[in-house]
């Protein structure tokens, strides 16, 4: 049996960070706060959009691995496999449909890091754990041994953080010029930035004593607010994490040597055999212009398949 720990660092310069650059001409409080005035001009009024590729955005990753493993003996092997990791960007997804929780590109084009965050596939929790069992009894013979030998089974189990998304606005209450923009709200005081536990306190459209991390309320939308016109919310990117992955499949072979250069296998193979529902992520939109979104929250995909069994046949000469 061997054990390894290890760990695994990154960081990265000048990476891809799309902006709008047209937006309208903000004033700035004294504390450097941006403001849209209303009617304020665009940068450059002969263009509805322009856009900007900046690579002024930086990342690191860090992570704890660890890894134990059981070589074969006695017909057992398995190993273990456990990371628990970090990684934070400054910028959005580019061109990339494998991140569907966040939207595309840097929301302040003057400012990368009100983007600063975990990244779009961050996941904090592995957990992956896969063995083989060659069942006893291959020195039977006769009938016993055409019945019992040959067996073996195998599984892999695998448990993961879920990915983190971000609360939008589906309008643009900041008033920035950028047509088809998705706002971040505000942040009400004394709520967390991931509000997926407990129960909903309640608030206009939303009953209170809802239970939260439920397919029917994954977070609380009561925890969001639009912010005043004319301003960006507070609200970070991918501040809340989605539901976590959890499968467990396996499998059962039976060989039969038929003789030295034949051999026949059969296989039951059961994917997903507890039939966990595993979730998706919820609708982010959690502001309208009419104020919560009647469906913030709700969940209606799942992010894997329901249980499958399948069996097979295999020749080998």
């Amino acid at each position: 049996m061997v054990l390894r720990l290890g760990y695994s660092g990154s960081h990265g310069l000048h990476l891809a960070r799309p902006t709008e650059w047209n937006t309208a001409v903000p004033t700035f409080l004294a504390d450097g706060t941006p403001f849209f005035a209303v009617g304020a001009p665009l940068k450059n009024p002969r263009y509805v959009s322009i856009g900007n590729f900046r690579t002024d955005a930086n990342a690191n990753y860090n992570s704890l691995q660890i890894n134990f493993v059981k070589r074969f003996s006695r017909g057992l092997r398995f190993q273990t496999s456990y990371t628990w990791s970090k990684s934070i960007t400054e910028s959005g997804p580019f061109q990339a449909p494998q991140s569907t929780g966040t939207p595309s590109g840097s929301l302040i084009e003057f400012d990368r890091t009100a983007d600063r965050s975990l990244a779009n596939t961050d996941r904090g929790r592995v957990f992956t754990t896969n063995y083989t069992y060659a069942f006893p009894g291959n020195s039977l013979t006769g009938v016993s041994g055409a019945v019992l030998k040959g067996w073996e089974m195998s599984g892999i189990v695998s448990i993961q953080d879920g990915l983190p998304f971000t609360i939008v606005e589906n309008f643009n209450p900041s008033r920035n010029g950028v047509r088809g923009t998705i706002q971040r709200p505000n942040l009400l005081p004394g709520f967390s930035n991931n509000p997926i536990s407990g129960v909903t306190a309640g608030c206009a459209g939303v009953a209170a004593g809802q239970k939260l991390g439920t397919p029917d309320l994954y977070y609380d939308p009561c925890a969001f607010q639009a912010q005043a016109a004319g301003f960006y919310g507070n609200l970070g990117r991918n501040t809340v994490i989605g539901p976590g992955v959890a499968t467990f499949s396996f499998s059962l072979v039976k060989n039969f040597r038929l003789n030295e250069n034949n051999n026949l296998a059969f296989r039951a193979e059961l994917f997903n055999v507890l039939n966990r529902p595993n979730f998706g992520l919820p609708i982010k939109e959690a502001l309208n212009p009419s104020g919560r979104s009647g469906n913030a929250g709700n969940i209606r995909e799942l992010s894997s398949n329901a249980r499958q069994i399948q069996f097979g046949l295999r020749y080998t000469f």
